[in-house]
């Protein structure tokens, strides 16, 4: 059972190693966004401005309506909210890479991953066994299991010896003496047996625990599969 326990904290912990990976990952993509966001935008503000003295002269020279000078206005003020909007993303997205990485997330950001391909091959994504959740699963079922066979041998009266060898000294003489006993169950079949029928349901709830974690991260990566797959399907429409 302490090999089980001690499998079953290896798991846990990579579990959570791999849990923080991933929520870096994320963080440092939500930097990168909110930074591009920022780009962008003031890149539109830009435009807009240029779009605004142009519908002014017009609007002076008697070549456009008022309405559309008041269009082009209306559009920069948009513009400009969305860019308060945007930097307060861009902060709130290097407080939560703080979180992770301290003072690092306020250097410059290198460029993303292709996030057009897949970083392994999705066989290797679909094989949910691998992953550490599952492997958790795995750990605590089989400390269940061996709790069930501790239980099991319970039933069975086990023995020990004792070997003693005495130096009393003068005027006894050494004595050796040799002491076995053994356990004798008493009323297995309301002490043991329920001991060993209870170890057995929590057994088969580890078993049931294992089995809806491992269809829970089919789903959930089958799923993630097929958003990806749209978005990319999406992003790829948008360029071309």
């Amino acid at each position: 059972r302490a090999e089980n326990d001690a499998q079953r904290g290896t798991a846990a912990g990579e579990s959570a190693r791999l849990t923080v990976q991933r929520e870096t990952a994320v963080a440092w993509l939500a930097r990168w966004f909110a930074a591009d966001a920022e780009r962008v935008i003031a890149s539109q503000i830009d435009e807009a401005e240029l779009a605004v003295a142009t519908a002014n002269a017009a609007y002076r020279a008697g070549k456009a309506p008022q309405g559309e000078l008041l269009a082009t206005q209306g559009m920069v003020i948009e513009l400009k909210n969305r860019a308060t909007d945007a930097a307060g993303q861009a902060k709130r997205a290097r407080i939560g890479l703080a979180r992770f990485i301290g003072a690092e997330a306020e250097r410059p950001l290198g460029d993303p991953p292709d996030l057009a391909r897949l970083p392994f091959d999705a066989a290797r994504l679909e094989d949910v066994d691998a992953q550490p959740e599952i492997q958790l699963a795995k750990a605590q079922e089989a400390i269940a299991a061996t709790e069930a066979d501790l239980a099991r041998a319970s039933k069975v009266p086990d023995w020990s010896a004792e070997l003693t060898y005495a130096v009393r000294g003068s005027p006894y003489s050494n004595m050796v003496s040799l002491m076995v006993s053994i356990d004798l169950p008493w009323s297995p079949g309301t002490r043991q047996d329920r001991e060993h029928a209870a170890k057995l349901k929590e057994l088969d709830a580890a078993r049931a625990m294992r089995e809806d974690t491992k269809r829970m991260r089919t789903a959930e990566v089958g799923t993630m599969l097929a958003e990806w797959e749209s978005a990319r399907a999406q992003a790829q429409r948008i360029k071309d």
